[in-house]
């Protein structure tokens, strides 16, 4: 090394005659290249001492495998016939009703060509009598799990076949030392990452190795993300710098499966029709309508996590995070179809709190909110997602669209209104019009009053009108000619005369003579005969009154008469 030293010292001295800059020549320090040489040292021992386990988990193999554990497994096999899906790490779903149901949900199986592959496999081991390593990978959500249990469950023959699940190395690797497990058995490695990770991730995977070489029959069938089997099966950095390979028997083994099947991460147009073809699964259909690009098992098992921390957001930061979420998804419920602004949420957010928590929020309550709307669940989906910009990369600055789940909430209508407020402004006014609608059809009726004034306040009063016909065809003319009178209010009287002619129809001749007398005072103008304004109580608003006598009585609101029924001649003397 001193030889090395002074080396390095004559060029940096030739350096600094040649003028080279300090930063490079301080390159050339031979203090640093002592360090340096020490940390490689260090380095090479730490090196040195795992290959020694290593080897010596090796040569203890065949020890291993003659020694049988006395004591029971921590965690022992049992027939395939006995596990669940929820035992087998399959995600749960969504249930797609917009309720919360007990229990573990899981939709329709729809089969795509990957899974083809993979009871292939599991059907060679059964007539074959292989060993049979089937690696399934895939991004987060796409349905690793879920095609692996479909598959067990799907090859006849399989259902006695003994099947062990270990939840951790400890239990994989003792499962793996214990002669007492016979052939037809299965080894389940759901997320096999955490099981082939570090020291004993090594171990583990050369008794793989070594138990794979045997006659089987025997299966071993391991689920694992795209990301961590590309780092799992690439060169070690340590073994290209003359270090140990720590990595060697994992890479191996991988490299050695007898099948890998890659999950596409979202469903190809096939899928989509196969999906369709269900036809009676709410999951699915709410996934199919909600996910974006075909991500339909994503958004099965995502959207599952996203509601159960939608709902449990009460308190204080996360409540604001919930307002932020109900403001947008109120937006779309309404009809929103544009990209949501994030000032917009802000502004609309306080009308989904209570007073309290917007007396507890801090300066930062916003960008903290929208951060953790943005947070993604299972690395694929959010409650606000960015947008794509139209041309070119990055996404579209403060802008976001929400993740659609179809859901109803209860009560909490002072939010919703903010939120049409807010809308009104945008110069949406309709936004109360279909919000006001919402409240009619759920039985709400003041609240549906109430947004249907404000409506007519916004600049479009015909939601008043469509009301109080609604209201007559249910026989509530009560109510009726209370819309009506605040319709007249807002400046359209036409609800107010064809009260009136359902009135008269109804032989109730004083209420018509008054529903016209208040038209008029309104001031209207317009239809110049009553018997051409369809409507009536019960079924139709058709305004023709026969067999009576009627006389005029000043100009009527429409640009006709008032009618009124002709006095009866005096009696007789």
């Amino acid at each position: 090394m001193e030889i090395l030293v002074r080396v390095i010292g004559g060029i940096r001295q030739a350096a600094v005659r040649a003028a080279v800059t300090d930063q490079d020549a301080a390159l050339l320090d031979g203090h640093r290249w002592r360090e340096w040489h020490a940390d490689v040292n260090r380095a090479r021992v730490r090196d040195a001492e795992r290959e020694r386990r290593a080897r010596k988990a090796m040569a203890d193999l065949g020890g291993v495998d003659t020694r049988a554990p006395r004591a029971p497994l921590a965690e022992p096999p049992r027939p395939v016939r006995l596990w669940t899906a929820a035992q087998l790490g399959v995600h749960p779903s969504i249930s797609g009703t917009g309720e919360h149901t007990q229990g573990f949900t899981v939709p329709h199986y729809v089969e795509r060509p990957h899974d083809q592959d993979v009871r292939q496999t599991l059907h060679r081991a059964l007539t074959g009598g292989e060993s049979v390593l089937v690696v399934v990978r895939g991004g987060s959500c796409t349905g690793k799990t879920r095609s692996a249990y479909e598959a067990l469950n799907a090859v006849g023959g399989l259902a006695d076949w003994d099947l062990v699940r270990p939840h951790t190395q400890g239990g994989a690797l003792e499962t793996l030392a214990d002669t007492r497990s016979a052939p037809r058995t299965i080894l389940w490695l759901d997320d096999a990452h955490h099981f082939l990770s570090g020291h004993q991730g090594e171990e583990l995977a050369a008794l793989l190795y070594s138990r794979l070489s045997r006659p089987g029959p025997a299966l071993v069938i391991a689920t694992m993300w795209d990301t961590w089997f590309a780092e799992l099966t690439r060169d070690s950095d340590d073994a290209a710098l003359g270090g140990a390979d720590l990595r060697r028997h994992v890479r191996a083994l991988l490299g050695h499966a007898t099948v890998t099947v890659r999950i596409p991460p979202r469903f190809e147009p096939d899928d989509l029709r196969r999906l369709d073809a269900l036809g009676n699964d709410p999951a699915l259909a709410v996934a199919r309508q909600s996910s974006r690009d075909g991500k339909i098992t994503q958004t099965l098992a995502a959207g599952l996590q996203l509601a159960d921390r939608y709902a449990a957001a009460h308190e204080p930061p996360a409540c604001y995070t919930r307002a932020l979420v109900t403001a947008a998804m109120d937006a779309c419920r309404l009809g929103w179809n544009a990209p949501l602004p994030d000032g917009f949420l802000r502004d609309a957010a306080p009308g989904y709190l209570s007073d309290d928590q917007r007396t507890a929020a801090g300066p930062d309550w916003f960008e903290t909110a929208l951060a953790a709307a943005r947070t993604r669940v299972q690395h694929v989906a959010a409650a606000l997602e960015p947008l794509p910009r139209p041309h070119g990369m990055g996404a579209l600055p403060g802008v976001y669209a929400v993740l659609a789940e179809t859901r109803e909430r209860a009560g909490d209508h002072r939010g919703a209104e903010q939120m049409a407020r807010l809308a009104a402004e945008a110069e949406d006014p309709s936004a109360y019009a279909m919000l006001a609608w919402t409240r009619e059809r759920a039985g709400n009726q003041e609240n549906a009053v109430r947004l249907a004034r404000l409506a007519a306040a916004a600049g479009y009063p015909h939601t008043l009108r469509e009301l109080a016909e609604s209201q007559a065809r249910a026989g509530n003319l009560h109510g009726a000619e209370r819309l009506a009178r605040f319709a007249a209010r807002a400046g359209d009287h036409f609800p107010l005369y064809r009260l009136a002619v359902a009135r008269e129809r109804a032989g109730d001749l004083e209420g018509a003579e008054r529903l016209h007398l208040l038209a008029a005072r309104a001031g209207a103008g317009g239809v110049t005969d009553h018997r051409f304004c369809p409507m009536s109580p019960v079924t139709h608003w058709d305004g023709a009154v026969k067999d009576r006598p009627l006389v005029t009585d000043g100009q009527h609101p429409y640009g006709g008469h008032v009618f009124r029924p002709k006095a009866p001649p005096p009696a007789p003397p």
